[in-house]
């Protein structure tokens, strides 16, 4: 399957309905962990377990306020004043509103994203965001960084801020899995990063790497289709993805691309309730019979469900 049929998949299916399933609060609670890891992504953390909780559709407070309240950030988050931050396949901006606080003042964070229903959710996030740091500079936009035809046709301009060797991170949450034509992109990555700056990956990782997710050219394997498993698994979509890679084949992912000081780890675990379709595209094929045979097992929607732990895999690297 081409990247551009890839891309123009994942297009389609995220529609409106689609992008605010990604928004939903158990994404939130995701994202609350992921962002705690970006912020102290230089020191020494021991894996953290997000517990189960029923209420998964509830943001969950004291989870919040005890991991962002008075952590001790990043020297690089704050000792530089006009940061500037791309958030890479940013989706509905759920990733900006939890780290605004953090940033220092004129700092600068931009969102880019092909699906225009999520820069349409992102967007409408800004003066909220605003409120929590009122000097940031924040825009959102649809565009891809690989394909000028799917710029062209769908007439969007690439963003005057999104110049070679202008940031000092990019990040990328929940995404990777998603994506096509990885050495495409990374390569370009690698350009939009400043000296020093540093690419951020977080992403799903269970248990065994996809063969189908080389990192390669455009094309990749069977091209999988995803039913919506990041917000609550209700409600399906076909949106191609990967299963995701172990932190080693990350590290070899970005090899090619002389990216220094490159770490990658899993970071903390978390459960997650599946269907069998979703178990399918998530889950490796040596291990759905166990999870079927012993994981707490729940009728929601008319849709069995299958409670499972999976890892969160963060990888840093510095150009």
């Amino acid at each position: 399957m081409s990247y551009s049929d890839h891309r123009d998949a994942n297009v389609k299916d995220f529609n409106k309905s689609k992008a605010l399933a990604y928004d939903s609060s158990w994404v939130k609670n995701i994202l609350i962990l992921c962002c705690h890891w970006i912020l102290r992504h230089d020191s020494k953390l021991p894996l953290i377990n997000l517990p189960y909780n029923d209420k998964q559709d509830t943001v969950n407070d004291v989870l919040k306020s005890s991991i962002l309240t008075n952590i001790p950030i990043s020297r690089t988050f704050n000792d530089k004043s006009c940061l500037k931050i791309l958030d890479f396949a940013c989706g509905t901006g759920l990733l900006a509103e939890l780290m605004t606080p953090y940033l220092m003042p004129n700092s600068e964070f931009i969102g880019i994203d092909i699906s225009e229903n999520q820069i349409d959710l992102f967007n409408s996030k800004i003066d909220k965001i605003l409120q929590l740091n009122s000097t940031l500079k924040i825009h959102s936009y649809q565009f891809d960084i690989v394909d000028e035809n799917f710029n062209n046709l769908n007439n969007l301009s690439k963003p005057d801020s999104l110049v070679y060797g202008s940031f000092d991170f990019i990040l990328c949450t929940l995404s990777f899995h998603h994506l096509s034509g990885i050495s495409k992109i990374l390569s370009e990555l690698q350009k939009y990063l400043n000296d020093g700056g540093k690419l951020i990956i977080l992403d799903f990782y269970d248990g065994e790497d996809d063969p189908d997710y080389n990192g390669g050219d455009d094309h990749h394997g069977h091209g999988h289709e995803h039913e919506h498993g990041h917000g609550h698994g209700h409600g399906e979509v076909s949106s191609v993805h990967h299963r995701g890679q172990s932190p080693q084949a990350l590290k070899e992912l970005m090899e090619p691309f002389k990216f220094t000081n490159v770490e990658s780890d899993i970071i903390f675990t978390f459960d997650h309730w599946l269907s069998m379709k979703q178990l399918s595209h998530h889950i490796p094929p040596s291990k759905i019979k166990n999870v079927i045979d012993t994981a707490k097992m729940r009728h929601f929607n008319k849709v069995d469900e299958y409670l499972v732990n999976r890892n969160m895999v963060m990888t840093v690297c510095e150009k």
